[in-house]
Order: structure tokens, then sequence, then C-alpha cells
């Protein structure tokens, strides 16, 4: 059975959960927020791999490597503040998130941050889907 997922960060209607990832000390996140607009607008911005960039907190670079049915396949370049230096990254499914970045970084330094990036994202996801005035 899986780690259940605490509410660790609950503000402007988004709510950050965090759970253990079995074989390592880096936690995984979970956002999760309603956004006032239709679902193929919301779509649409998610599998749109080249503004990932706008919305995503800390992006440098997006791109989509790959289409397979429903399945996509992008990649992004996280930029990171010293001590962490930049991470390419690749990733697919539901937004969920669990990072090993390596480099020597802390794991207490990685998950002091792992509540931020989800609650960023969907804040400017949610900014973003309001500015296009599609409902």
């Amino acid at each position: 059975m899986e780690p259940q997922w605490p509410l660790d960060q609950e503000k402007d209607g988004i709510e950050v959960y965090t759970r253990p990832v079995a074989g390592s000390k880096i936690k995984e996140s979970k956002g999760v927020t309603g956004v006032d607009s239709g679902i193929d607008n919301i779509l649409a911005l998610l599998r749109d791999s080249n503004r990932f960039k706008t919305w995503f907190p800390n992006t440098s670079e997006s791109k989509l490597l790959a289409r397979k049915g429903d399945m996509s396949y992008p990649y992004f370049v996280m930029a990171k503040r010293w001590p962490m230096a930049d991470r390419d990254m690749k990733t697919n499914g539901a937004f969920t998130m669990h990072l090993e970045p390596g480099g020597g970084i802390p794991q207490w330094m990685i998950n002091l941050r792992i509540v931020a990036p989800p609650f960023e994202a969907l804040t400017n996801l949610q900014t973003t889907v309001a500015s296009s005035g599609a409902n």
C-alpha cells in the first residue's frame, strides 16, 4: 500500500501534498486546484510543451521530444539558484513530482523547497488560463 498524501500547504484555492518515496530520502509532491476554464483549454495548455516554460516556475527551456498516442514526452530545463545547478528534466503523466537532482545537494535542502514548485506552477497555470480569456 502506498503512503497517504498529507496536506502540506493550502492557500488561494491551491493544495499541495507531499509524501515519502520508497528508497529515497527525497519526498514527492502533488498539487491540486480548480481552474475556471473549459477542459479543452486546460488540456491544450498542458499539452503545449513549448509554453510550459511560461507558467512552470524556474523553467528556462521546454520542448516536446515525442508524442505517442495520449502520452507526451516533454523536455525541460529547470533553472536553479545556488548551490543547485540547472537540471535537465524529462517527465510524463500526472502532476506529481519526485526529483533526484544529484550533484551533492543535501536532501533536506530539496525537501525544504518541495512544496513551492507545484504551488507556483498551479498559480501560474490559473493566471495563464485566466489571461487567455477562454472558458
